[in-house]
């Protein structure tokens, strides 16, 4: 990319953003969604950027001049979100709990048959 942004190029801007009323916030994230997502490249290195993004906010977030770029941050975490849920759908959460839960549960008790010894009584951890 150009250091131009993706949302520049379609001519528009999203500074106004924590001013809109809820709907019109939804509805700027969702124009921001569907323009990342209509290009698989852009929104793999949209989101790449985003995750950076947010693993930096607790290091700056008590810098000096944060308010300059709060509503950057804001804005790219709630597209990112956005992008999430359209991409990576989560489905079925219970039967993953289940299956999660499951797993551990024949974890516990391999590891604790292993720690038998012939008579019967346990080794220590």
């Amino acid at each position: 990319m150009t250091g131009e942004s993706v949302l520049d190029r379609f001519g528009w801007s999203y500074y106004s953003w924590p001013y809109l009323k809820e709907g019109d916030k939804f509805k700027l994230v969702m124009r921001a969604v569907n323009i990342l997502v209509a290009d698989e490249e852009v929104c793999k290195q949209f989101m790449q950027n985003e995750k950076k993004l947010s693993a930096l906010v607790p290091i700056v977030k008590s810098h000096p001049n944060i308010n300059e770029v709060a509503v950057d941050i804001l804005f790219f975490q709630h597209v990112g979100a956005a992008v999430r849920k359209i991409k990576y759908p989560q489905t079925n959460i219970k039967k993953k709990e289940s299956q999660i839960k499951e797993r551990i549960h024949r974890s516990i008790e391999k590891r604790s048959r292993n720690r038998r010894v012939p008579d019967g009584r346990h080794r220590p951890l």
